[in-house]
């Protein structure tokens, strides 16, 4: 039986009301290993059944470098928004992830949120290799309290 894929085609994904679709060159939401934060590696019984046994959602994207403030056509880019959000102290940011692109979410075509949290000083790069092509930056950010809604309807 054929399953219905997604693919890189459709995709949807806002921060806040604001689509950044066409910033975005790859975008994965996952489970993965937290990140070694200098925290305490001693843990008791009551941690152990506390935890998500060491896993974290994370937020991955690369996007092209853009320094469009709100008033451009388009409004601002999504380097802008993560430059300005670490620059003023860090702090949360929503989002909505359509992986089909649809504006309605359903049971076979969900959304993703959750908010992500840029840390003070957790700047995009800035610049590239010499040539033509444009610039990139890559983030990974974690998912604030560990929580991503798979939204259905």
């Amino acid at each position: 039986m054929a399953r219905t894929r997604i693919v890189g085609k459709g995709l949807t994904f806002k921060f806040g009301a604001a689509d950044f679709k066409c910033d975005l060159i790859s975008a994965v939401l996952e489970r993965g290993d937290a990140p070694d934060g200098g925290t305490d590696s001693v843990v008791t019984f009551c941690d152990a059944a506390a935890s998500s046994g060491g896993q974290v959602w994370k937020l991955g994207i690369e996007a092209v470098q853009s320094t469009d403030s709100a008033s451009a056509t388009d409004g601002q880019s999504l380097h802008t928004l993560i430059w300005d959000t670490a620059a003023g102290g860090g702090g949360d940011v929503a989002f909505e992830f359509a992986p089909f692109g649809n504006a309605t979410a359903t049971a076979d075509q969900p959304h993703y949120t959750g908010s992500i949290v840029v840390p003070a000083g957790g700047y995009p790069s800035v610049g590239g290799s010499a040539g033509d092509n444009s610039f990139t930056w890559s983030a990974e950010w974690l998912v604030k309290d560990n929580s991503v809604t798979k939204v259905v309807a």
